[in-house]
Order: structure tokens, then C-alpha cells, then sequence
């Protein structure tokens, strides 16, 4: 009550109808837009008997829907329906739609279409009431068979003409049948068109339906839906001639008038539409051509004006515009008052604004009739007084309709005050105002745009100034594409708070943007904006689909996925089989992404295809895309190819080994398949062909038994299926062997070039054997050579084969004998699977060689003035060792910069040496030569720093030895609980008796940590101290130590362990056990130049226990001791295995062996890249000569 609203309790159907309010006082009357109330129905289906469709597959199926009335409209569903069970929901796709009326349609039917004991129904659903009925069963029986292709066909579509209201929403859709089911494109003509920015097609309709929101006049025009479903074959399609129309829309809407009498007053009111909408106009609900006339009143097709009024043309005026599609309606009031000025709102105390702004000063008056409006500010002259003048006109200072007074880029001169003046016939009314103009404020670090990869962090900078009165108020904040950001739900987007820059953790496509910051401080503000483009992979390609399939090729089609800022170049059209495992795919082709948006794949006999599609950029390949939703099958036909890699092997001397690469499933091309392989002796009179059949197509070899030793045959391979033989023309047949066995020849006259014998080569010759096949039982191959080392106790053998070369003599080179050893050597003769016997072997010395690296050579102090360093000697001397040479020059790493200086170590004993006379804080390389009487070895180095300049540690005692008369004593660089930082470079003893006050001193100690102080009485107790000085003499001494000397002293009892029994006794145990070593080592070298007939013949490349060992590379095993007889030659290890391919040896190393002096041969373990690695190397082996 008193709201003017209405209430309807239990509303009945006789309360349906158009409901309007009014509203009347004294002044007038106003009126509402007009409200329909109408109730909300659903009527049942009607009930009729379930329908059942019976047709082919691959035909189009519809199933019609007749909804009950509803109010308002319902919402049509399909789904299954099984007794006892709820109605499942179908789900729309390429092949099943609904139209606009709720029938349902396949575009082909299949056999999945039949659901047991279930059925089809339409379900109607009213919003309002919330509930649903559903209606008629129908049963889909397919008829079974073979699906032929069927072209598209239009199954139904829209209204082609359709006429939409502007701001509404538009929907077309087509609904198309045939077998594969077609693919539907939209397009807007002319072609070339741009469809509407606000277009899209409902994920659920599978391209079938176009919707535009928010549709515009520009949006009027032609569209076609298109569907093919192969290559080349009939398309068919639809157009649909879209006109826009609208309901009425104000252009100038009628506003409220105050005047007083005597005064005119005048209403406008514009619409525009589609139609163009006719202006109706009323006065307090009445239309005016329904009024008596009014000479006052004027009245045209857009406006009302009224001529001296008087206090009775109050009143309400109602404008309502309308068209078919609707109408639109406004009040306007005329009030008729007399009253003096006063102010609705008057300016604002203080108004602060920025340099170049525009800000606009507030004055609203309200007076009958209404109140001029006058802008006046005060002013300063040159003497300092004030006055007050007009507000100067525009262009700078503008009013609008309300008489605010707007100052178009305002400056420091317009700060000041401004009074607002408002009057009427029946008074006048002024406020003031203070105008504060504050400088602008700008950015001056400003984000730049960034071209990134996925996963880049990125910093976008900004920082700007304002007015020092106003700094306080600075504020920033970040807007990507106009939206500002909210950094507590934006993860990877933060703000630094220090230099209030933009951080982007790991940018994402998504992130591609307009960054803009924004500068201000509540009165003006800057922004600046960067653009952010972020490249990926592409994404993958969708609606992948197969648009034909054939014997030998099907076409695959997709639609582009986002290119993520990087161009596609091409896709790749991959394809799985049903003879894949899961995750195997194939590449089946590649096309150019500016070109095509389709491709070809040639297919094989036999198989099931599905395809998929992946786009590659310059940043990589997208992920793969959904695979084809309908496999491709091919029918069977005889193979195309034949099996590769034809030939025999050497197993067996009385096989034949034939073998082949087995032929992938994909090349069997049908049932059956199978491998038909024959063979036939060559050169061999009436020999007949020899055919067998291989079922197993994993198989890859056949043996066949009880054949003569290496002996020549005609085969081949030929592959077949249920269909028939491979073609005759593809066919090779190839020549192959049977088995090879032991050469039955050795090499004679096997001997030793002396005058190329030197401390790691020597050149040897033989004879060349006759290449009888039936001696050599084989492939002749060439010759293997046994060499060993008769000093190393632990021998070993490396074998490899290189080809043979025909010469009146053979002769082979090697540099990578050892060293001042004693070398026995021999040499085999090979063929493609084993080694004959053993030839007379050779024995001779090399002379003495280099020696290997010095082992680990470091720096282990520094002093202000010397380096000392510290070694291990060579692991192989290869000679006798005479001693070593120390160098050192300034430099760092490889840069060298002074001149080298060289210190010699004459005893091959003495592992450490010290450089003297260094200059303080400098870099040194040192290094290090061993050298024997034939030269030095390789060098050895290390770097290190000298200390600063300043006085030595002071050193600490170490045990001393006292004897009769001396003294030695030992000492550390610097004492114990010292700092090591800085010790001493050489160091002498200070001593005195025991009570006397002169020191008397020893020469300096420049190598050693010790010194022997003599000439001392004995019994006497002398005090002594060490003495540590550096290169610029500079002395640090240590605590004094009290010793008494002589024979009978208890110091000489705790010092000397020499003359202790334990130690006596420790020394005679160790000296009977290296006699017992030495006699055992004796025995076993005067026994090492026998050789049983056992193990000769293992050295000869035989085991009488094994007559078959074969030859190849050597298997190193544990020696036999209990069937040896003690010799060297029973620690040989037996040849190695013949397991490998000869192909392993077949390639040549110019760092081995050579015939007539380049090097081909191997032996000795690893290439000698670096005497490091020789350090370690075998000290025997076995070697190939040619």
C-alpha cells in the first residue's frame, strides 16, 4: 500500500493479461510501461506406439519429435531410454543433430546405432516449471552390410531469410546427410567477407549451427554453410540472406523543465528504428490529439513547446515511440514554480588539478524561472590588489548546458579563485572557490615491447614523477588489454613494490598482451603501454578427418590450430596400424602450411589406418593432434618386396648358414606370409635346386647340415602370402658359402729387420703363403701376429685382422713395442673365421727408451720467495732412471710470460726440490722432465702464487738424532698450532752450550728439513734453535730445546730406534722374507725359456683340448697353474673368441702396424693418444700384420 506496486495471490487464468500503473497527483499523471502476465504450461505428449526404423547403413536416418504446447517454449533433448533405468542423454556431433524443432538425425547410420533392449525418445523441458515429459519411443534396427558412399545431402536447414533485432542474438543452422559423414564449412559472401567479430559455432553442434551475438546493421548480408565428404566430389550448400531490423531506441529523449510564468518551455523527443518508429505523443496519459486545443500548445512530430506559462500548465508528458518489434516510452515533467535562486550544489572549497588537464568547476542553481549563470575570478595587478573580472569565453573556458565552467588545459596561471554568480528576476545568489594547479605527472622509465619464448621470465620497467606536494600520493597499478590486474589472483604476475615494475614468471601464449602501466596520485595520472608477444609451439590441429580412403592412398583434412605467434611452415601427417604397438606412429607426409590444409598418404596392402596431424614452426612441433574418429582398411595383395641382406655365414664347417633381414608386418601385404628360400651348388655338374618354405616370418636364418667345407652356392629369398608369390622381377639372387674351418699352412721365414729394432718399433718379414683354397679352408684374410713381452710378469694378448696383400714378401711394422724389454714374436695366418698354426717364433731386446710422465707433480708450499714441489716417480721408467728436471716461469694457465729456469735432481731418489729466489705475490708455472740416458719424458705442470713479502713463520722441531758427537736435527716449516701461511725458505741451527751466551750457527739448509750439527762434545747439554729466513733475508725463530749429547744419555736411548731390539728383530723377518722372494723369482725366470708342447700350442693359437677353438679377437681368462709347468708362456692367456664379425677388424689405424712403413697393425691395448695413457697400457699383446 502506498508503493503503488500489485500483489496477485494464487494467480488464476482469468488473471492473465497487460498490466500498466499509473501515477496522479495535483501536477499530473505518469504512466509505465506495459507488463503481460501469463501463466507457465507443459501438456503431456500424446501416447502412441513405439516406432521401429530398419535402414541401411551408411543411410540417413530422421526421427521426428512433436513437442506439447508450452509456456514459455520448452527445450528439446534426446536420449536413450532402458527399462529400469534413467534416460541417458545424446550427445550431438558431426554425424547426430537436432534441428530448431526437436528432430533428430543421422547423417549415415551404423551398427552402433542399434542399442539392445533400449530405445530413442525425445525429452521436452519447461525452465519455468522445472519439470520435463518425455515422449515417443523409437527403435533403430540397422540393416546389415557394406556401406557405399552416399553424397551429401541437405536434410534440413533454418530460415533463409531470417530477420533479427539489432542487440539480439542469431542462429542458423544446416543439417546435412551422407556417407563418410560430410564436413561443414560457413563463409559470408561476397567471398572475402570477414564473418562478425562476435561469430562463433557451439562446440556441441560440431560446426553445423553459426551464432552471432549482439548482432549489429553491419552484420546484414549473405551466409553459406557448405558440406563435401571427399575429394573432389559434390558439394552441396545453403545461403541464408540475414536482414537486421530493431525496436525503437531513443535518439533525444524528452527531459524535465522548471519555468516560471510567463516563460516558454519546450520538450524534444527523437527514436530511431527499423522501422523508423512513429513519436506518439500524451499529457498526463492522455493522447494530445484526445485534448481540447490549446493555443499555447504547440505540437509537431518531435517536440512540444508551450507559450507563456502560467501556474496551471503543470503536468506530465509521456513520448512513446513504437514499430512492430516494440516501443519505448518516457515521462517529462513541467514544473511551473517562482522562486529566487539558490544553489543545488555550490563549487567545491578547493579544486586541485595538472598542468594541461581539463577540469571542470561545479554550479548548479536551481530558481523559477531558471537562474542565469555568470563565472567571474579574482585577479592580481601589478600593485598586489585584488579585483574580481569575468571569466574569459572560449576557447579556454568553455560552459556547458548546467553552466559548469570547464578550463580546457589548465597552467599555473589559472590557479586561483572563482566565484560562481546565479540570478533571476526574483533574486541573485554567489559562491567562490579555490582552482590549485599542481605539475602533471609522467612517466620517465618506461616498459619496452618484448618478443619472447614460453617459459622466459619477463620484467616490464616503469617509473614516473609528480608534484612534490603531492608525491605522497603516487600510485601505480598494471592493466593488460585495458583490465586491471589483480595480482592476488594472477599467479605468475607480480609487482616489484621497490621500482614497481611488471614481473611475468615464465610467460605463457596467454600472457601475449598489452601491458599498460598506470602513474597517478589521485589528480592526473600517465600511462604507457608494451606490447607482449610470446612464442610457442603451435598448437595442435583440429576436426583431423579422413575425406577418402582407397587401396593405395587416403586424404586427411584438418583444421590450423593457433600458431602462438610463431608462422607455421608445414604439417606432418602421421599414421598408426594395426600392426603398431601403442605410441609407434609413422610419418606419412609433410605439406607446406601456406598451401595446404590437406595431404595424401600412400598406404600399404592390408592394414588399419588411423591418422593424426602435428604443425611445426620455427619453435618446434605442436603436441599430436585427436586421431581420425573412422579407420582406413586396405585389402590384401601379394607382397610388393622381397627380403634384404641375402648372404651366408662361416659357422659350422659342414653347414650352410643362410640369412636375410626379416620383412616388417606392414610388408607381408595379406594372410599367409611366408619365406621361400633355395639354394643350389655352384659349378657343381647337375646339381638341382634346393627349395624350403619359412612360416615364421620373426625367422631369420636357415641351416642346412652335411654340406662339403667352403663350398660355393646360387641362393635367394623370396617372400610370399595367401594372394601369391612376390613379382618375378624382384627377385636377386646372390652367391654365398658354407663354413670355413683352420688353415692348414703357416707363414715360413718368419724374422726380425735388426736395423729397424728401437725402443718401441721394429720391422718384421715372412714369407707370403700359397692361397691354396684347400689349404687356406676360407676366405684368405691376411695374417695375425703374436707379440709378448718376456720381462712382464703379467702378459696379456690383443688381437685384430686387417686384409692381405699379395708380395714376393710381407712385411709389417710396429711402433708400439716396450721399452728395454725382451720381445718374442710370431705370426698366424687367418681367414674369415679362424687362425692356423703358430710360426717359428723370434726373441730379441729393445734398447732403452723414454721414460712415462711424472706422477702427480704438485706445488706443496709456498713461501714469499720459493715454491717447493712434491712428486711420484714414472710408473715405467723404460730404462734407468738418472733423475729429473724442474722448471719454472712465471705465467698463468696456458700464457706463459717469463723466461724458464731449470733446477736438476740428480738422485732418481729424491722426490721434491724447491724453487728459490722468487719474487712475492707472482704466478709461476712449474714443471717437471724424468729423463733417462736416452732423453727426458714427457713433461708434467702445475701453477702456484707466491705470498706476500713479509717475515717467515717461525718453524717446530721434529725428532732429533743424537749421537756421540752431533746432533741432527729434524724440523717443520712452521711450528704446530701455527698458521701455514708464509713459511721460510731456507733455514739454519742456532746452538750453544748450556749457560754460555753466544750462538754459534750452521751454513743454511736450502733443500732439506733437517740439518746435522757436529763437533760436539760429548756429555755436554746443548740448547739449540731453528732459524727460518726468506728471500729478502728476513728471520723468524723458533723456542729454544735443551738436548744433552752423548752415548749414555736418555735422550739417546729414546731417539735412536736403530739400536732398538724390536727393531732389530723387524729388520732381520724382513730381510729372510725378500731373500725367499728373490730365490722364487729366480726359479721362475730360469724356467721361462721352455716350452712344454701344452702350451705351445696355445701360444700357437691351439688348445689340444679344444681343436676347434676358432679365430678371432682374444678372451682374456684366468691361467691355468696346476697344467703349467712354471714357464712364461703357461701365464699366456688363450686367443679370444671368434664370436665377432671380421668386420670388427677391418679398420685401419695409423698408429699400429704397416706394411713397408705406414703403420696398419694393432696391438698393445689402447692407441698411445697420451703417455698417460701408456702409463697404464699391457705390457704384451697380440698384433695384426698383412
Amino acid at each position: 500500500p502506498g508503493t503503488g506496486s500489485i500483489i496477485i495471490n494464487k494467480p488464476q487464468p482469468s488473471d492473465e493479461g497487460i498490466y500498466q500503473c499509473f501515477a496522479t497527483n495535483t501536477f499530473g499523471t505518469a504512466l509505465s510501461t506495459k507488463t503481460l502476465l501469463k501463466m507457465a504450461v507443459l501438456n503431456p505428449f500424446k501416447v502412441k506406439d513405439a516406432s521401429i526404423h530398419r535402414p541401411q547403413v551408411g543411410k540417413a536416418l530422421q526421427l521426428r519429435c512433436t513437442p506439447p504446447y508450452s509456456y514459455p517454449a520448452g527445450s528439446v533433448y534426446w536420449g536413450t531410454n532402458r527399462p529400469g533405468s534413467r534416460l541417458t542423454p545424446i550427445a550431438t556431433n558431426d554425424r547426430i543433430g537436432l534441428d530448431y524443432d526437436g528432430n533428430f538425425y543421422l547423417a549415415n547410420v551404423r551398427m552402433e546405432d542399434f542399442a539392445a533392449a533400449a530405445t530413442y525418445s525425445c525429452l521436452v523441458k519447461n525452465s519455468v516449471l522445472r519439470s520435463f515429459v518425455i515422449g515417443d519411443d523409437n527403435k533403430i534396427i540397422p540393416q546389415d552390410g557394406t556401406p557405399s558412399y552416399e553424397a551429401p545431402k541437405v536434410e534440413w536447414t533454418s530460415d533463409i531469410g531470417p530477420v533479427v533485432i539489432r542487440g539480439g542474438m542469431l542462429r542458423m543452422k544446416c543439417i546435412f546427410s551422407g556417407y563418410p559423414t560430410p564436413r561443414v564449412t560457413w563463409r559470408r559472401l561476397p567471398q572475402g567477407t570477414e564473418m562478425p567479430r562476435s561469430h562463433f559455432f557451439p562446440e556441441e553442434s560440431a560446426n553445423k549451427e553459426l551464432v552471432i551475438n549482439n548482432v549489429q546493421f553491419e552484420d546484414q548480408g549473405t551466409y553459406e554453410c557448405s558440406a563435401s565428404n571427399m575429394d573432389g566430389g559434390s558439394t552441396v550448400s545453403r545461403k541464408f540472406s540475414v536482414r537486421v531490423q530493431s525496436m525503437p531506441f531513443f535518439i533525444e529523449k524528452p527531459m524535465n523543465v522548471h519555468s516560471s510564468e510567463e516563460e516558454n518551455a519546450e520538450f524534444l523527443c527523437k527514436a530511431g528504428g527499423s522501422p523508423q518508429p512513429e513519436i506518439l505523443w500524451s499529457i498526463n496519459g492522455i493522447a494530445v490529439e484526445n485534448l481540447p486545443r490549446d493555443s499555447r500548445r504547440i505540437v509537431t512530430q518531435n517536440s512540444i513547446t508551450y507559450r507563456n506559462l502560467t501556474s496551471s500548465d503543470a503536468q506530465v508528458i509521456q513520448c512513446n515511440a513504437t514499430n512492430k518489434h516494440g516501443y519505448i516510452f518516457a515521462n517529462a515533467y513541467l514544473n511551473v514554480l517562482a522562486e529566487a535562486p539558490s544553489f543545488i550544489r555550490a563549487p567545491d572549497a578547493v579544486t586541485k588539478a595538472a598542468v594541461s588537464q581539463d577540469i571542470t568547476l561545479i554550479c548548479e542553481a536551481f530558481g523559477a524561472p531558471d537562474p542565469e549563470i555568470t563565472w567571474k575570478r579574482w585577479r592580481e595587478d601589478d600593485s598586489g590588489q585584488k579585483y574580481l573580472e569575468l571569466v574569459p569565453g572560449p576557447p579556454k573556458f568553455r560552459k556547458n548546458q548546467k553552466n559548469h565552467l570547464t578550463i580546457i588545459g589548465v597552467s599555473s596561471d589559472d590557479q586561483g579563485t572563482y566565484e560562481c554568480y546565479a540570478s533571476n528576476k526574483f533574486g541573485d545568489v554567489d559562491a567562490s572557490g579555490d582552482l590549485i594547479v599542481r605539475e602533471r605527472t609522467t612517466i620517465h622509465e618506461r616498459p619496452h615491447d618484448a618478443t619472447v619464448n614460453a617459459s622466459t621470465d619477463v620484467i616490464f620497467k616503469c617509473n614516473a614523477t609528480t608534484d612534490e606536494l603531492e608525491d605522497h600520493n603516487l600510485k601505480y597499478e598494471w592493466r593488460k588489454n585495458g583490465r586491471l590486474i589483480d595480482f592476488q589472483r594472477e599467479g605468475r604476475l607480480s609487482m616489484n613494490m621497490n621500482d614497481h615494475s611488471l614481473i611475468i614468471t615464465g610467460a605463457q601464449v596467454e600472457d601475449s598482451a598489452e601491458y599498460t602501466c598506470v602513474a597517478g596520485n589521485g589528480l592526473d595520472n600517465d600511462s604507457i603501454s608494451a606490447t607482449l608477444k610470446v612464442k610457442d609451439v603451435p598448437d595442435p590441429p583440429t576436426d583431423v578427418n579422413m575425406r577418402s580412403c582407397g587401396s593405395n592412398t587416403a586424404e586427411i583434412t584438418w583444421t590450423p590450430g593457433s600458431d602462438n605467434n610463431v608462422p607455421i611452415s608445414e604439417y606432418i601427417v602421421f599414421y598408426n596400424t594395426s600392426f603398431d604397438a601403442a605410441g609407434e606412429y609413422t610419418e606419412g607426409a609433410r605439406v607446406d602450411a601456406s598451401t595446404q590444409l590437406s595431404a595424401k598418404v600412400k598406404l600399404s596392402p592390408w592394414a588399419e589406418y588411423t591418422f593424426h596431424v602435428q604443425a611445426v614452426s620455427a619453435m618446434g612441433k605442436s603436441p599430436r593432434s585427436a586421431f581420425t574418429s573412422s579407420t582406413c582398411i586396405t585389402p590384401q595383395k601379394i607382397p610388393y618386396t622381397n627380403p634384404t641382406g641375402v648372404c651366408t655365414e662361416s659357422r659350422a664347417p659342414d653347414q650352410l648358414v643362410i640369412v636375410w633381414e626379416p620383412m616388417p608386418q606392414m610388408e607381408h601385404n595379406g594372410e599367409g606370409f611366408a619365406y621361400f628360400v633355395s639354394y643350389r651348388r655352384k659349378n657343381y655338374p647337375g646339381a638341382q635346386e634346393i627349395s624350403t618354405e619359412v612360416t615364421d616370418w620373426r625367422q631369420t636364418e636357415l641351416v642346412v647340415g652335411n654340406q662339403e667345407i667352403f663350398s660355393e652356392y646360387e641362393i635367394s629369398v623370396r617372400a610370399k602370402n595367401s594372394k601369391g608369390f612376390s613379382p618375378p622381377g624382384t627377385v636377386e639372387y646372390k652367391t654365398g658359402y658354407s663354413g670355413e674351418d683352420v688353415p692348414l699352412v703357416s707363414a715360413q721365414n718368419f724374422a726380425v729387420d735388426e736395423s729397424s729394432i728401437n725402443s718401441t718399433s721394429a720391422r718384421f718379414v715372412w714369407d707370403p703363403v700359397t692361397e691354396d683354397p684347400a689349404m687356406i679352408r676360407g676366405f684368405f684374410k691376411g695374417y695375425e701376429s703374436v707379440i709378448i713381452n718376456e720381462w712382464n710378469p703379467c702378459p696379456a694378448l690383443v688381437g685384430s685382422m686387417r686384409r692381405r696383400r699379395r708380395a714376393s714378401q710381407v712385411s709389417a711394422h710396429t711402433n708400439e713395442l716396450w721399452p728395454y724389454s725382451r720381445i718374442t714374436a710370431g705370426v698366424l695366418v687367418a681367414n674369415g673365421g679362424k687362425t692356423g698354426p703358430l710360426s717359428d717364433t723370434i726373441t730379441f731386446d729393445t734398447p732403452e727408451g723414454l721414460p712415462s710422465i711424472v706422477r702427480n707433480f704438485r706445488v706443496t708450499e709456498t713461501g714469499s720467495h720459493h715454491l717447493k714441489m712434491e712428486w711420484d716417480p714414472p710408473l715405467f721408467a723404460n730404462g734407468v732412471l738418472l733423475g729429473y728436471v724442474v722448471g719454472f716461469r712465471t705465467g698463468e694457465g696456458d700464457e706463459p710470460l717469463g723466461d724458464m729456469n731449470e733446477l736438476d735432481v740428480s738422485n732418481p731418489l729424491q722426490l721434491y726440490k724447491k724453487a728459490l729466489n722468487l719474487e712475492p705475490e707472482t704466478r709461476y708455472l712449474v714443471y717437471i722432465w724424468a729423463f733417462t740416458g736416452k732423453g727426458r719424458g714427457p713433461r708434467e705442470s702445475d701453477e702456484a702464487q707466491t705470498g706476500p713479502e713479509k717475515a717467515p713463520d717461525a718453524p717446530g722441531f721434529g725428532p732429533f738424532d743424537v749421537g756421540d758427537d752431533f746432533v741432527n736435527v729434524s724440523f717443520v716449516p712452521t711450528a704446530d698450532g701455527e698458521d701455514v701461511d708464509n713459511p721460510g725458505s731456507e733455514f739454519y741451527i742456532e746452538y750453544r752450550p748450556s749457560g754460555e751466551d753466544e750462538w754459534q750457527s750452521t751454513d743454511p739448509e736450502k733443500e732439506h728439513n733437517w740439518v746435522n750439527v757436529t763437533g760436539l762434545e760429548p756429555g755436554q747439554q746443548y740448547e739449540f734453535r731453528i732459524v727460518a729466513r726468506n728471500g729478502a733475508k728476513q728471520e723468524t725463530r723458533s723456542k729454544s730445546k735443551t738436548i744433552l749429547v752423548g752415548p749414555d744419555t736418555k735422550e739417546v736411548r729414546e731417539a735412536s730406534v736403530a739400536t732398538a731390539g724390536w727393531f732389530i728383530a723387524l729388520m732381520i723377518i724382513i730381510i729372510f722374507l725378500l731373500l725367499i722372494l728373490f730365490i722364487v723369482c729366480l726359479i721362475k725366470r730360469n724356467r721361462g725359456g721352455k716350452y712344454p708342447v701344452h702350451e705351445k700350442e696355445k701360444l700357437r693359437g691351439r688348445d689340444p683340448d679344444d681343436e676347434e677353438a676358432p679365430f678371432g679377437e682374444y678372451t682374456r681368462t684366468e691361467p691355468d697353474y696346476k697344467k703349467s709347468q712354471g714357464s712364461i708362456d703357461s701365464e699366456q692367456k688363450p686367443l679370444e673368441s671368434d664370436t665377432d664379425s671380421m668386420a670388427e677388424y677391418d679398420d685401419p689405424d695409423a698408429g699400429k702396424f704397416n706394411e713397408d712403413g705406414s703403420f696398419i697393425g694393432q696391438y698393445g691395448g689402447k692407441k698411445r693418444g697420451s703417455q698417460k695413457e701408456n702409463d697404464v697400457k699391457n705390457q704384451s699383446a697380440l698384433s695384426t700384420f698383412v
